[in-house]
């Protein structure tokens, strides 16, 4: 009788903790925590984040170019291009899918951005484009 509650507690354990350290990771997500905004490893991790938050399942999620381009004084947009394979609904995705996501970032305070606006699209076919609810998500994700 010990050893299934035992075994039970040790399983409850390690969910906490891997679901722990998924969220900290999320965390360190933050255009107004990270000061490093503009290095690739940043943005990287903001496409990682943005396919997995904005697509069910995804595999080998793959990060290519970021781009900021200076929309004007104090507002800026981030481009970021990539790929991604996944298991999706009508079949199960074995070439990758190319995908891009366009942040607009509001930028008059150098150390805490916060992104405005969330842009995405990719090439599945067999899924619509992630909506407007799933988007916002992700723009709070990213402005914690």
């Amino acid at each position: 009788m010990r050893a299934p509650k035992l075994f039970a507690l040790a399983a409850l354990a390690g969910l906490l903790f891997w679901g722990v350290a998924a969220r900290a990771a999320d965390d360190d997500v933050s255009f107004k925590k990270t000061a490093d905004k503009e290095t690739k490893d940043f943005q990287k991790k903001v496409f990682e984040l943005a396919i997995k938050s904005l697509r069910s399942n995804p595999s080998d999620v793959t990060f290519e170019k970021g781009e900021y381009t200076k929309i004007k004084e104090g507002l800026k947009s981030l481009k970021l291009t990539g790929t991604f394979k996944g298991r999706f609904a009508k079949s199960v995705s074995k070439t990758p899918h190319k995908a891009e996501l366009k942040l607009k970032l509001l930028t008059l305070d150098d150390k805490a951005w916060e992104v405005l606006e969330v842009e995405y699209k990719d090439d599945v076919p067999v899924l619509p484009q992630p909506n407007e609810k799933a988007r916002k998500k992700l723009r709070d994700q990213l402005n914690k």
